[in-house]
C-alpha cells in the first residue's frame, strides 16, 4: 500500500502529527487532491503561529498562506517573548485578515509598537461576517488617547453579526454604542467597571450569558439603576464594595444566575448576609466560588477571630442544603485573612510556610480538598522545620512557579506533580551548595518546562560557575537571566552559558552583556537561537549606546540572524537595510 492509496479520514489524522512548517513542506504541492485535504485539514485546525521561528513563519507567509486564504478557519498569531512582533512580520507580507473569507476564530496577542496597533485595530473593521470567537490582547496601553478614539474599533467587533465569544485584554477599553445580538461569552481582562458601564455594557449585549470583568466598582453614591439581564448565566468579577447590600442590588438584577464567582478585598461578607443574597435575589444558584480577604483585629486571637467567620457558614444552609464548604486560612506573619469556598476556584495562590488553615469540611474529601485550579503559584521561604504537615494543600496542574528560597523534599510534597510546569522563576538570595541538587531534581521532575528565569544573588561569575553550566534539562528552550540589579556578563561568561547543556538548547535568551562582542558570540555559538533579548552596557568605543541599527553589517553576512530578531533597549531603533535591499527592524524592549 502506498501513501496516496490511504483514506482521506486517515491521511487527515496523520496531518495532526505534523507542525504547520513541516506539514506544508512535505506535503502541498504533491498533487491536487493532496492540496484540497490540506485546504480541508485547515478547515477544522488552528493555524497556530505561537514558537515557530521568524524563518519558518516567514516561508510560510510568503509561499503557503495566500493558497489557503479560503480555507483557514483559526488563526494565532503573537508577539509575546517566544515570537517577538511577529505580527508586524506578518502585516509586512501584505496579508490582511480579510483575505481570509471563512474565517471564525482569531486569537492575537499585540505587543506595544504602536503601528502595529493601529494596523490591527484597523483590520478590525474588516473581519470576516463568519467570525464567531475574537480574541485580543495588547501588552501596552493602545496608542489611542482617549476612550473617545478607540470606540469606532470597539463597535466594530459589537458590529460583527455571528461574533458569539469575544475576550479583550486591552487597556482603558470603552463599552460599545453598538448593540450585539449575537455575543454572548465576554470576557475583559482589564480596567474597572463602574455601574454606568456595566448598565451600557448590558443593554448594549442584551443576550450575555457568560460575562467575566476584572471588577466592578459599587459605589452607594451611584444612583445608576441597573437593566434586569435574565440571559446571564455566569459572572465573574472582583466587588469592589464598602456595604453587602451593594452586592445584593446588584446581583439581583440577574435573576436567573447559575454561576457566580467573586472576589472581594477588605470586605468580608458575613454567612448568614451572603445566604440572604442568595435565597432573594440567585433562585437559579447552583455553582458559588468566592475569595475574600479581610485585615484582622490585632487586639483579638486570631483563631477567636477565624471561628466566628466560620460559624455561619456551618448550618443546613451551606453543608447539606448546597454542600458548599468554606476554608479560611491566615498567615502568622501578616496581616490578611482569606475566606474561600473549597474546592479552590482561582488560578493564582501565595503560599507561605507559615500558613495555618480551617474549613467547614467535616471529613477529608480530594474534591473539596483539590487546588487543581491553581496554574501561578508563588512559595515564600520554605524552611526545614514549617509544620507543612499540618496542611492539607497539594497542586497538582502548576504552569507557572515562582520560588524565593530552598526547597526541601518534605515542602515539595505540596506539590506532587510537576508535568504541567512550562514556567519556572527562582530567586537566589545566597550561595548554598545545595542549591544545584536541589534546582536539578526540580528540573528531573518538569518534562514539560519551557522556561527557566533566575533572579539571582550572585555575581555573573558564581552564576555560570556553579549553577548554570551544571544544569540539565531536555524540554528548556527559553533562559532568562537578565536581573533587575543588572548585572553584566562577560564575554568568558556568556561563552561557558552558550557551550552549556541549557546554553545549546536555548531559542529564546534573555540577558545583560558588557559589551557588543558579547552580543555576537552569542549569536555565533548559540545555533539554535531564534530570539534575542539584550541589553548591552558598553556598545561602542566611546562608552555610548549604540543604535541597534549599527550592528547590521555584521548580523548581514551571518545567516542566523535572518531567523530571529534581536531586540535591545536604545531609545533610537530605526529600520535598517541590508545589502538584499530589504528592511531589518530593532525594537524597543
Amino acid at each position: 500500500m502506498n501513501f496516496e492509496s490511504l483514506a482521506n479520514e486517515l491521511l487527515l489524522d496523520i496531518f495532526d502529527y505534523y507542525y504547520v512548517i513541516d506539514l506544508l513542506r512535505t506535503f502541498f504541492g504533491l498533487n491536487i487532491r493532496i492540496n484540497n485535504l490540506i485546504g480541508k485539514y485547515f478547515q477544522s485546525r488552528v493555524m497556530d503561529f505561537r514558537s515557530m521561528s521568524k524563518h519558518d513563519f516567514d516561508i510560510i507567509c510568503r509561499d503557503y498562506l495566500p493558497s489557503f486564504f479560503d480555507s483557514v478557519s483559526a488563526i494565532h498569531l503573537s508577539d509575546d517573548g517566544a515570537t517577538p512582533h511577529q505580527l508586524f512580520c506578518f502585516l509586512s507580507h501584505n496579508i490582511s485578515f480579510h483575505q481570509f473569507t471563512h474565517l471564525r476564530s482569531l486569537t492575537l496577542h499585540c505587543g506595544p509598537c504602536k503601528s502595529v496597533q493601529k494596523s490591527i485595530l484597523s483590520e478590525l473593521c474588516h473581519l470576516s461576517s463568519d467570525l464567531t470567537d475574537l480574541s485580543l490582547t495588547f501588552d501596552d496601553k493602545p496608542y489611542f488617547h482617549s476612550e473617545e478614539s478607540i470606540l469606532p474599533f470597539v463597535n466594530s467587533i459589537w458590529s460583527l453579526p455571528n461574533l458569539t465569544k469575544c475576550y479583550l485584554c486591552i487597556e482603558d477599553l470603552p463599552v460599545s454604542t453598538i448593540v450585539s445580538l449575537s455575543l454572548t461569552d465576554l470576557t475583559i481582562k482589564r480596567g474597572s467597571y463602574s455601574l454606568d458601564k456595566i448598565s451600557l455594557l448590558f443593554k448594549h449585549t442584551p443576550h450575555l450569558k457568560n460575562l467575566t470583568i476584572p471588577s466592578v466598582q459599587l459605589n452607594p453614591d451611584n444612583q445608576i439603576e441597573l437593566p434586569v439581564v435574565p440571559s446571564l448565566n455566569m459572572l465573574n468579577t472582583i466587588f469592589i464594595a464598602s456595604e453587602e447590600n451593594m452586592v445584593a442590588k446588584f446581583v439581583e438584577k440577574m435573576p436567573n444566575l447559575c454561576h457566580l464567582t467573586f472576589r472581594t478585598f477588605g470586605l468580608c461578607i458575613d454567612g448568614h448576609q451572603l445566604e440572604k443574597i442568595i435565597g432573594q435575589n440567585l433562585p437559579n444558584l447552583k455553582v458559588l466560588e468566592f475569595r475574600m480577604s479581610l485585615t484582622p483585629d490585632r487586639h483579638l486571637d486570631i483563631k477567636t477571630q477565624v471561628d466566628r467567620l466560620l460559624e455561619p457558614f456551618q448550618n443546613p444552609f451551606w453543608i447539606d442544603e448546597h454542600r458548599w464548604f468554606i476554608q479560611c486560612h491566615w498567615i502568622s506573619s501578616m496581616d490578611n485573612v482569606y475566606l474561600y469556598t473549597l474546592p479552590y476556584a482561582f488560578d493564582y495562590f501565595d503560599f507561605h510556610q507559615s500558613l495555618q488553615s480551617k474549613s467547614t469540611l467535616i471529613y477529608d474529601d480530594d474534591f473539596y480538598q483539590s487546588y487543581n485550579h491553581v496554574h501561578d503559584l508563588i512559595v515564600h521561604s520554605p524552611s526545614e522545620q514549617n509544620g507543612l504537615d499540618l496542611i492539607n494543600i497539594r497542586f497538582n496542574n502548576v504552569r507557572y512557579l515562582l520560588i524565593d528560597s530552598l526547597l526541601n523534599n518534605h515542602f515539595l510534597s505540596i506539590i506532587p506533580n510537576l508535568n504541567h510546569l512550562v514556567y519556572l522563576d527562582i530567586t537566589i538570595f545566597n550561595n548554598d551548595p545545595r542549591y544545584k541538587s536541589q534546582l536539578q531534581n526540580l528540573l528531573n521532575r518538569a518534562p514539560r518546562l519551557y522556561s527557566l528565569r533566575f533572579g539571582t544573588g550572585m555575581s555573573p561569575s558564581k552564576f555560570c560557575e556553579k549553577l548554570v553550566i551544571n544544569l540539565r534539562s531536555s524540554s528548556v528552550r527559553r533562559l532568562i537571566l537578565r536581573d533587575v540589579r543588572r548585572q553584566w556578563y562577560n564575554n568568558l561568561q556568556c561563552a561557558l552559558l552558550s557551550h552549556s547543556s541549557l546554553g545549546e538548547q536555548c531559542e529564546i535568551l534573555e540577558i545583560d552583556v558588557e559589551n557588543e562582542t558579547c552580543i555576537y558570540d552569542l549569536v555565533d555559538s548559540m545555533v539554535n537561537l531564534r530570539a534575542l533579548y539584550v541589553r548591552s552596557w558598553i556598545t561602542s568605543a566611546n562608552s555610548a549606546t549604540a543604535n541597534a541599527a549599527g550592528f547590521v553589517p555584521y548580523y548581514d553576512n551571518n545567516e542566523v540572524i535572518k531567523t530571529f530578531v534581536m531586540i535591545t533597549d536604545e531609545e533610537e531603533n530605526a529600520d535598517a537595510l541590508l545589502t538584499d535591499g530589504t528592511s531589518t527592524r530593532f525594537f524597543d524592549l
